[in-house]
This record gives C-alpha cells, structure tokens and sequence, in this order.
C-alpha cells in the first residue's frame, strides 16, 4: 500500500513521504490531547489561561490564587476552541501537502484532504466519548475542526499557487 501512496517521480516522492510523516504527526498530538482525562485537560486549558493572564493583565502575578483561577476559568472555553481549530488547521496543511496532486481538479484538490479531515474530526470527537472520564461528543468541535480543517486547506493551496506563480517566470 505504502508503494501505491508514493508512486510518483522522486521530487513529488520526497515531498508526500515529508508530509505523510507531517499528517501522522498532527493525528497523534490530537490523539493525545483527546486521551486526557477532562480533569487534566481542564489543568492544562487553565495553565494557558494563567500564561495570557501573565502577559495580557497588568500586575497578575499579585492577583490572588482566587482571582488568578476565576480568570483562567473564564478563558478555558475559549482556550480549547482556539486548540481545536488549531490542531485541525495543522492537519489541514499536511493533508494538502500530502494529499496534493498537481493533476486533480482545484475541486478535488481541497475535497479529498477536506474529507479526510472531516472523518478525522468524526473520529476524535467518538474517541473522547470512548475515553470517557468526562469527556463529551460535541458536533460544535467537529464543526470547529472543520472549519480548521478548510482553512488550513485554503493556506495551503495559496502557497502552492503563490510558489508555482513565482517559479513559473
């Protein structure tokens, strides 16, 4: 199979092989991240939340524990859905990377990575609902993973218009 996935001249070789690493790379942070007990999650979406704090609010290292906690706590919603689209627009680029093919419509250039993005949204959302331990299944992060997704897509296929574009004269 790995011989069907990369049968193409070296130069476009090398570039799927960089990008398929690139791809299995991204589905295995999401994966992590989605292993997490929510307990755990919580911490590390508050641990963000104290960072902005510290950098966005004057004097926060005097706050109280209290107070550093009710605003990392009203940040933790936010924080995860800026991460989900995030980790989802990182699998955008490397599925495109991976996934382009010079020959295929501008249609199936964004659809087929896009698809392949989509199920994996699916499947993580079902996964966390698997892990349990107060995770959720959500249809709003696998819309926002789509979302990140597509955009990551779109950059993509910008740059490698932009490039082709500018090695063309």
């Amino acid at each position: 199979m790995i011989d069907f996935l990369f049968k193409t001249d070296s130069k476009l070789n090398k570039r799927k092989i960089v990008f398929f690493i690139l791809t299995l790379f991204c589905m295995g942070v999401i994966f992590y991240f989605s292993s997490k007990s929510a307990n755990v999650s919580t911490e590390e979406s508050h641990r963000v939340g104290k960072f902005v704090g510290y950098v966005l609010e004057y004097d926060f290292q005097n706050w109280t524990e209290d107070a550093q906690e009710i605003y990392a706590a009203r940040l933790d919603e936010p924080i995860r859905k800026v991460a989900h689209f995030t980790e989802f627009f990182l699998l955008g680029i490397a599925l495109t990377g991976f996934l382009y093919d010079a020959k295929r419509s501008k249609k199936q250039k964004v659809l087929i990575p896009l698809i392949v993005g989509v199920l994996y949204a699916v499947s993580d959302e079902l996964h966390q609902l698997i892990v349990g331990a107060g995770r959720a299944c959500q249809v709003t992060d696998v819309l926002i993973d789509s979302g990140g997704v597509f955009m990551g897509i779109m950059l993509a296929c910008l740059n490698i218009y932009i490039v082709r574009k500018a090695f063309a004269n």
